[in-house]
């Protein structure tokens, strides 16, 4: 029998340099999956935070539109520029009426007054 000689060092070194090789692709496999998922919690959170957000919003904006519905049912039951105008037509016309109403009273005031002096001289002047 022969015996086969074999260069057990070159064979080491191979070995050697397959674990290196398995250790450097284990290192990038997990550096890989760890940016995985810290990127994948990064991005949940972005979108936890972003739902939130959205709501605030949602709220403020629900708050907005009762108000804006509210303005919007108060100005319907508001008088239009006709109905204002005629009215500005009467006041001014009730104004000059009661302007009249105080002359005519002050004249009968004063002719009070008159009546009032002649009975308290008893008809003398």
């Amino acid at each position: 029998m022969d015996v086969v000689n074999v260069d057990y060092t070159a064979m080491k070194f191979w070995w050697e340099v397959i674990i290196t090789i398995a250790v450097a692709g284990n290192f990038v496999f997990q550096w890989l999956l760890n940016r995985d998922r810290v990127t994948r919690s990064a991005i949940e959170n972005a979108i936890e935070l972003s739902n939130k957000k959205y709501q605030e919003v949602d709220l403020r904006t629900d708050s907005l539109h009762d108000r804006v519905s509210r303005l919007e049912h108060d100005m319907a039951h508001m008088p239009d520029d006709k109905v204002v105008s005629d009215l500005y037509d009467k006041l001014n016309v009730t104004n000059r009426e009661m302007g009249e109403l105080s002359q005519n009273l002050a004249a009968t005031n004063n002719l009070l007054n008159i009546l009032h002096g002649h009975l308290l001289n008893k008809g003398t002047p």
